[in-house]
């Protein structure tokens, strides 16, 4: 650590959003899986500007809807769905 030199970022810059990306492009995260969730509106616009989806956490059913606007299903959800065919 002689001579080296931290820099943090932090939300809601474009800079912390601008480096999130770098770090998923880095480890070969696919960007098009990643939700960034955060309660604050400031938060989710930021990362929505570099091309990260975001969604602003309100409650646990608002947060549940927007998933399922996206297409994605939570698995207490999936096993209901799977019990209520079974009966059928």
């Amino acid at each position: 650590m002689d001579g080296e030199r931290y820099t943090y970022k932090v939300k809601p810059t474009i800079e912390y959003f601008q480096a999130l990306k770098e770090f998923l492009v880095e480890h070969k995260w696919n960007q098009g899986q990643i939700i960034f969730i955060d309660d604050r509106k400031d938060n989710t616009e930021a990362s929505v500007k570099v091309g990260i989806d975001g969604i602003q956490f309100a409650s646990a059913a608002q947060l549940r809807d927007e998933l399922k606007k996206r297409g994605i299903i939570l698995e207490n959800e999936k096993i209901r769905n799977e019990q209520t065919q079974t009966a059928q």
